[in-house]
């Protein structure tokens, strides 16, 4: 009897099984889903993305003059296209122009008397210190035959001693003039002439030097570009005063730019 209760159980729980699964099916066949088909190929993927930006050139220059002075003429416009070194403006620079030929001036003067130091004034003071040694030599060797022809007198007792006294001063002095004259020779033929020439090249060094100087900053009056490109912005007029700290040119090189935006 129980035997037969427990193959009647699972006939039942096997029917009840094969009406959920059947169930459970057409709930799944009411489900649709949309599908899109395509062919597959290989390409590149492309987006773009539109956004508003600002435009920077690669290569820019805001050109200040070295020096402050009125604007005296412009040789460029805004939008015009300019070349590297190419003059712009010209700044009123008389004072400048005053001070360089002044310069100018003093160094060709400078350089004048190295000339005059390599040519006549040493040669001069050599000539004059030789005659002197050969005077004081002289005067020299006519005070000892003085000297001694007194000496020799003094002895016979033909002079009286104090003759000899003034012959031996007089010795003395010559002695110490031809002394002076032949260091004074010595001195301008070995150290004395090497400095005067040093002196005069040193004069001449410092002149070239400060009329160099007034040369660049006359020529700072000029103002040239240090690019290619177009002159973007000049905010002055003729008249009016360049500083040395604000720029009296933009220009920018277009050829190449940059674009700045928010993504």
């Amino acid at each position: 009897m129980l035997r037969w209760i427990g193959i009647f159980s699972l006939l039942l729980l096997a029917g009840c099984a094969h009406k959920k699964t059947e169930a459970d099916r057409g709930d799944e066949a009411k489900v649709v889903t949309p599908v899109e088909v395509a062919v597959a190929n290989r390409e590149t993927i492309r987006r773009a993305i539109k956004a508003e930006g600002v435009l920077y050139p690669v290569v820019q220059a805001n050109i200040v003059p070295k020096i402050s002075a009125p604007v005296l003429k412009f040789y460029a416009q805004r939008g015009d296209h300019v070349r590297a070194g190419q003059l712009l403006a010209v700044l009123e620079n008389r004072d400048l122009a005053a001070a360089t030929r002044e310069s100018k001036q003093l160094y060709e003067q400078a350089d004048a008397g190295l000339q005059n130091v390599k040519s006549a004034t040493l040669p001069e003071d050599l000539l004059k210190a030789k005659s002197d040694v050969t005077a004081t030599r002289q005067t020299l060797e006519a005070a000892q035959k003085i000297y001694k022809s007194r000496e020799a007198l003094v002895k016979e007792g033909a002079l009286a001693q104090k003759v000899l006294d003034d012959a031996k001063v007089s010795l003395v002095q010559a002695q110490s003039a031809y002394d002076v004259a032949q260091q004074h020779l010595t001195s301008l033929e070995t150290v004395g002439q090497a400095a005067q020439l040093r002196s005069s090249q040193a004069q001449v060094d410092a002149a070239e030097a400060r009329y160099q100087s007034a040369e660049a900053q006359s020529s700072y009056a000029e103002v040239r570009s240090p690019i290619q490109g177009l002159v973007a912005d000049r905010p002055l007029n003729i008249g009016e005063m360049a500083s040395s700290g604000s720029a009296l040119f933009t220009v920018v090189d277009i050829s190449r730019i940059v674009a700045r935006t928010n993504i």
